[in-house]
């Protein structure tokens, strides 16, 4: 019984134990400094600056338009009636 016992304990492995070196613990490097923070920066779509020409395109020839007809107005001279 007690061969067959010893038998037993051959047959399972055993793991070795961790062989520590000068130092006990491992070692751990420092934290890095933390970094600034980032400032969000806006970002521009194609799409909106587009849409923000073409609001401008359309406001000047509204304007262009207006001083035209406001200019064909100035040059208007009011008739006689006439009367028999």
């Amino acid at each position: 019984m007690h061969k067959q016992i010893e038998e037993e304990q051959t047959r399972i492995p055993k793991a070795t134990p961790y062989q520590f070196t000068t130092t006990d613990y491992p070692v751990v490097p420092p934290k890095p400094q933390p970094k600034q923070c980032t400032k969000p920066e806006p970002f521009r779509l194609e799409s909106v600056a587009r849409h923000e020409e073409e609001e401008v395109r359309k406001d000047m020839e509204e304007r262009k338009r207006l001083k035209e007809e406001e200019a064909r107005m100035r040059m208007f001279k009011a008739q006689p009636i006439l009367k028999e």
